[in-house]
C-alpha cells in the first residue's frame, strides 16, 4: 500500500513533465522531417531571442567590393563594407526553415561570384545579386556540411566526414579519403554512444522507431494513470451518496472504467518496464552529474551500428583553411588541429 501511494504521489506530478519530455524526444528523433518547420521566436523564452546579433547570429563576414555579407545562425545579411548601413536579409532562393538558414561558410571566387554553404546545401548568388541558386552537391554527402573554401579554380566543400573539391567550371566533385592520423584507435566519447542509444539512432532507423514506440507507451502509461486516478476519485465520492442521488448504473460504469484503466496501466507497465527504465536511465546519464564520467571515457562503437565507420574522420571534420605562410592546409576537427601538405595527404597533428 505504501509503494502504491508513493507511486501515485510521484507519478501524478511527473505526468506533465513526462509528456513534454516524450513528445519533444519523438520530435527530435525525426528532426530531418521538421527542419523546414519554424516556431516564432516570440513564443520562446527570452534567452532564445536574437538581440544585437547574439546567440550565434554572426559566424563571419565576407567583404566583396563595396558590400559586406554577414552570415551565421540567421542566414545572410547584406550591408556596406564599413558595416555601418542597416543590414538587409538576403534569403531569396534559400530553402525555407530555421535549420536551413544556418550558414556555415561563405566564399568569393576569382570571378567575383559569392558562394554559400548552409548546413545542408550549397548556393551561389546569381548575376543580379538578389537571389541564391542551389548548386549540385556531391552524391555521397550525408548529414551536415562543415565548411566551404575557394582557392584558385577549386571549390572545397567540407562535410563532417569527407572533403570534396570541384572546379569552378565543372559540377563534377572529387572525394578525398583522408588517411588515418598517428595514434588513431577508432574510439569515440562514451557520451556519444549513450546519446545514440537513448535516441535509438545507434541502431539506425529501426532503433529510432523502437524508441519512438517506447515514448508512446510512456505517454499511454501517464494517461492511463491519470484516468485511473480520476475514476477512483469519482467513485470514492459516489460512495458517500445515496442510491436515490446516484443510480446503480452510473456506479457500475465508473467501476468498469476504473478496472479497465487499471488493467491497461498494469499491463503496459509490466510489458515495457525494462525498456522504459533503459530510455529513462540513458536520458539521465546525458545530464550532469551523471554525464561527467561519460565525457572523460572513450569506447569503440560496435560494427554495424550507426556510429561505426571505417572512415577515421567520420563526423569529426569541422573547418579547413589554407595557410599562406607555409603553403599547407589546416584542418580543424573534434580531435584537435591537423595540417596537410596537399589536399588528400595524411593529416599530421599540428
Amino acid at each position: 500500500i505504501r509503494a502504491k501511494k508513493l507511486h501515485k504521489s510521484l507519478g501524478i506530478p511527473l505526468c506533465f513533465l513526462l509528456f513534454l519530455a516524450t513528445l519533444s524526444g519523438v520530435i527530435l528523433n525525426h528532426r530531418d522531417l521538421l527542419q523546414q518547420v519554424d516556431v516564432p521566436r516570440a513564443l520562446l523564452p527570452k534567452g532564445y531571442l536574437f538581440d544585437h546579433w547574439n546567440n550565434g547570429a554572426v559566424r563571419g563576414v565576407l567583404r566583396s567590393d563595396s558590400l559586406a555579407y554577414i552570415y551565421g545562425g540567421v542566414g545572410v545579411w547584406r550591408t556596406d563594407s564599413a558595416l555601418s548601413a542597416p543590414a538587409v536579409l538576403l534569403d531569396e532562393g534559400f530553402v525555407k526553415g530555421g535549420d536551413e538558414a544556418k550558414i556555415m561558410s561563405m566564399a568569393r571566387d576569382r570571378e567575383g561570384r559569392i558562394w554559400v554553404a548552409s548546413q545542408y546545401r550549397l548556393y551561389r548568388l546569381d548575376s543580379s545579386g538578389e537571389r541564391w541558386e542551389q548548386q549540385p552537391m556531391p552524391s555521397s554527402v550525408q548529414g551536415r556540411l562543415a565548411d566551404l573554401q575557394i582557392r584558385g579554380d577549386s571549390v572545397l566543400l567540407l562535410s563532417r566526414s569527407h572533403l570534396y573539391t570541384r572546379s569552378l567550371s565543372s559540377p563534377a566533385w572529387t572525394t578525398y579519403e583522408l588517411g588515418k592520423p598517428d595514434g588513431y584507435t577508432g574510439r569515440i566519447l562514451l557520451f556519444q554512444i549513450v546519446w545514440a542509444l537513448h535516441s535509438g539512432e545507434y541502431f539506425g532507423l529501426v532503433g529510432r522507431l523502437i524508441v519512438d514506440g517506447i515514448g508512446i507507451i510512456l505517454l499511454l502509461l501517464s494517461l492511463t494513470g491519470l484516468s485511473y486516478t480520476l475514476f477512483h476519485t469519482r467513485l470514492k465520492r459516489l460512495k458517500g451518496k445515496s442510491k436515490e442521488t446516484v443510480s446503480s448504473e452510473e456506479r457500475r460504469q465508473l467501476a468498469q472504467g476504473l478496472a479497465k484503466q487499471d488493467r491497461w496501466h498494469r499491463l503496459l507497465g509490466r510489458w515495457t518496464f525494462w525498456a522504459v527504465c533503459f530510455v529513462s536511465t540513458t536520458g539521465w546519464m546525458l545530464r550532469p552529474p551523471l554525464m561527467l564520467p561519460l565525457v572523460f571515457t572513450k569506447a569503440r562503437p560496435l560494427p554495424g551500428t550507426s556510429l561505426y565507420s571505417e572512415n577515421p574522420w567520420f563526423d569529426r571534420l569541422r573547418a579547413i583553411r589554407y595557410d599562406q605562410k607555409t603553403g599547407h592546409w589546416l584542418l580543424a576537427t573534434s580531435q584537435g588541429f591537423f595540417t596537410m601538405e596537399v589536399l588528400g595527404a595524411k593529416p599530421e597533428r599540428w
